[in-house]
């Protein structure tokens, strides 16, 4: 009797919820995505996004091998990061953060730091664009607790940097350079980078100026974003800052490690 009800259960156990052609159209939509977000029509790509993501979710609803929901779970998450950072720049940084909650506790479940370090930054530029820029820096530190190594490592002290020069920090703005650059140098591979487009922030896109010109570019944002003070008033006022002011609709192009650092 015992050894019939295992045999029963092992049945079940082996029914795979997904076939592998599947995974592979998962995996190749988003690694799609994540390249035409950067250049493309951004409202039709999230609709893009949110179909491929529901998809997944239908999918992680049924039985799966362990490993096939650890999958699921991973594009899940970059869905959310995606599609928080497209709900930014299409103006709703609230849905935004919700986004990127929901993809926390995709990579949660899977314990992907780097995941968790890109949700981070995504929360960390929702704050921004609400007008929280300390809370905007608080999370872009925090998300060098899950990545310290690498490109989107550099980006996230590059955007805590951002952040701080919008509260009026001019030292950490500058320090930010500093490390970011130490960072990126570091060696990293995860799959995040592998995905690329908005995830890879290739610094084959850097062109040729060099270290010292792309450094100054960021130095002269920074003081862009510090707080004039009126001599006749003694009040500091703060600058008027547009996505287009800090580098393009592309998430974090304004940070672009690849662009500010090579």
């Amino acid at each position: 009797m015992a050894a019939h009800e295992g045999s029963e259960h092992a049945e079940r156990a082996e029914q795979r919820g997904i076939g592998e052609a599947t995974l592979e159209q998962f995996r190749a939509d988003v690694t799609s995505l994540s390249v035409q977000y950067m250049t493309g029509e951004t409202f039709g790509i999230f609709r893009e996004m949110r179909r491929v993501r529901n998809r997944i979710l239908e999918a992680l609803d049924r039985r799966q091998w362990p490993r096939d929901a650890a999958e699921l779970y991973l594009l899940a998450g970059c869905l959310s990061a995606l599609m928080a950072a497209a709900a930014t720049n299409l103006g709703f940084p609230q849905d935004a953060e919700e986004l990127t909650r929901s993809g926390w506790a995709y990579a949660t479940i899977i314990d992907h730091r780097p995941l968790m370090a890109r949700l981070r930054l995504c929360a960390a530029y929702a704050a921004y664009w609400s007008g929280r820029p300390e809370q905007s820096a608080n999370l872009a530190r925090s998300g060098l607790e899950y990545l310290a190594d690498g490109q989107n490592a550099a980006q996230l002290h590059l955007f805590g940097g951002l952040a701080s020069a919008r509260l009026g920090d001019a030292a950490s703005a500058h320090q930010a350079i500093a490390v970011a650059r130490d960072a990126r140098d570091r060696e990293h591979r995860d799959e995040l980078l592998e995905i690329g487009g908005e995830f890879g922030c290739s610094p084959g896109r850097a062109g040729t100026a060099t270290l010292e010109n792309r450094s100054n570019r960021l130095r002269g944002l920074v003081a862009l974003m510090m707080p004039t003070v009126s001599p006749a008033t003694s009040q500091r006022t703060m600058p008027p800052i547009t996505r287009e002011t800090v580098g393009g609709r592309s998430c974090f192009s304004m940070v672009s490690t690849g662009s500010w650092l090579k």
